[in-house]
């Protein structure tokens, strides 16, 4: 194993568990941590449990974080039928 020049980065990944229902303090901290993760090149996996509107609203805040980054996101745990009415089915 080499540490040479043309040696890829590993890759770092973190997950973030939302677990509904949310106050809009915690949308804002989990935003505020994922942005920190995501300034770091950190591949952010937010697993998700008791899935309501506000944790719909805190994951399409961080997709437009990841956006911005151009971060690597993934989502688990989702009910999809919520997240297709709120047109974010591209998540999953």
């Amino acid at each position: 194993m080499s540490c040479g020049a043309g040696s890829r980065q590993p890759v770092v990944t973190t997950v973030v568990t939302l677990r509904g229902p949310l106050s809009a303090a915690d949308i804002t901290t989990a935003c505020d941590d994922v942005d920190g993760l995501l300034r770091q090149s950190v591949h952010v996996v937010v697993a998700i449990s008791d899935c309501d509107l506000s944790v719909v609203d805190a994951v399409a805040r961080i997709r437009l974080l990841a956006r911005q980054h151009h971060g690597a996101l993934d989502v688990v745990g989702a009910d999809a039928g919520l997240f297709t009415a709120c047109g974010l089915d591209d998540l999953l």
